[in-house]
């Protein structure tokens, strides 16, 4: 159920707005991020960012925020992102700045890394889990892909979704799966982008 009365977060300057806006703030923050075309992580900061913002509850708005941040996550095929305790005073810091008018670059800078270090927390201590038997060792996920071709995470992203990776299984999990001839792929795609100054276009089509 919505609030119905006035909130405010103790310690903090940030202003509220009233409850008789909520369900008219929640309707549009669902519409904005269906029709969005960003990459995952953006679309799940801006969802955390927007319903704290919000407070469309009495209380829990931060846990059911931090709940949908990861919803979308997974959904995409990352590991769950936990806000590590000694990051917490950093988080409610650059949140803040952004609820009160300051730049929210630092907020989406930080919960970018903080994506980044449950990737990088994944590859060293789980083991690789496929949906194949016959050959899971030759399966990379993301974070594996970009740690061999020396690229980050999100430039690894970006070229999945323009067409240029393909994504050959996905692990029970939920995570996206890559054959390792896409390690010369991907280097080959940094070569044309960076030698050649190829587009997208140009650079997909040499892969054909």
């Amino acid at each position: 159920m919505y609030r119905r009365d006035p909130v405010r977060i103790l310690g903090s300057k940030t202003i509220l707005p009233n409850a008789l806006k909520v369900p008219q703030l929640i309707s549009e923050l669902v519409r904005r991020l269906q029709e969005t075309d960003q990459a995952p992580e953006r679309v799940a900061a801006e969802l955390h960012y927007k319903l704290v913002t919000i407070h469309p509850f009495i209380d829990g708005n931060g846990r059911t925020a931090r709940l949908l941040f990861n919803r979308v996550l997974l959904a995409a095929g990352y590991p769950v992102t936990v806000i590590a305790p000694e990051d917490r005073l950093t988080y409610l810091k650059v949140l803040e700045q952004a609820q009160t008018g300051g730049s929210s670059e630092p907020y989406y800078l930080f919960m970018r890394k903080a994506i980044e270090k449950s990737l990088d927390l994944c590859l060293t201590e789980a083991p690789l889990t496929t949906t194949s038997t016959t050959k899971p060792e030759k399966r990379l996920q993301i974070g594996a892909l970009a740690k061999e071709c020396g690229e980050p995470v999100s430039a690894i992203r970006f070229r999945t979704q323009e067409g240029l990776l393909p994504i050959e299984a996905y692990s029970p999990g939920g995570y996206a799966l890559y054959h390792p001839d896409c390690i010369e792929k991907v280097k080959k795609i940094r070569r044309l982008q960076t030698d050649e100054r190829l587009t997208i276009n140009e650079i997909r089509e040499r892969l054909q």
